[in-house]
């Protein structure tokens, strides 16, 4: 990697094939951009990265690469069919995009409901409590009166006072041992 230019952008090159062959796409997407910042015109990393990045589903920069290689090299033999494949991710990127906003729409309309809900449980607890405390003021209430109701029957009552009388008394002439 340090002799020069030419064998720098050839290995990186042929690791990033290498990695791709492999799976690992990250990884030779980065040995691609190495070939490529090390000769911007190395048309054959160009491709391969935006095949890669294809394989990643990094559409945007996919479509960036293959733009760029159509427009550098318009006389390729694989253009007419990169042409066919940038028209397919431009079509899946603006379906994808109109899925985001759907789904964003979707998510709103959920958060909406779902905050609607709150505010009908929150009433229906509020009404709630509010026949719960009515209902126990009507006990407090009902107990409130029961007990007058008792009170004044005890007071409207004839007593008839008794008294015991002092002529039986019986006087001892003892005191208590206690103590």
């Amino acid at each position: 990697m340090n002799s020069g230019v030419s064998n720098r952008k050839l290995l990186s090159f042929n690791e990033g094939n290498v990695a791709y062959a492999a799976g690992n796409y990250s990884k030779a997407e980065s040995c691609y951009s190495l070939a490529l910042a090390a000769s911007p015109d190395f048309y054959s990393a160009l491709l391969n990265r935006a095949n890669t990045r294809l394989m990643m589903k990094k559409y945007q920069d996919c479509l960036a690469d293959y733009k760029r290689f159509v427009l550098e090299q318009p006389d390729d033999s694989q253009t007419p069919e990169i042409q066919r494949l940038i028209g397919y991710l431009e079509q899946e990127i603006q379906r994808q995009e109109e899925e985001a906003v759907r789904l964003a729409e979707e998510q709103k309309r959920l958060e909406e409901e779902n905050k609607r809900l709150q505010e009908e449980m929150a009433r229906q607890k509020a009404e709630q409590e509010a026949l719960e405390a009515e209902r126990r003021a009507a006990e407090e209430e009902r107990r409130r009166k029961l007990l007058e109701d008792v009170a004044n029957s005890l007071q409207q009552t004839d007593t008839t006072n008794m008294t015991a009388g002092a002529e039986d008394v019986l006087d001892y002439d003892y005191e208590s041992e206690l103590e």
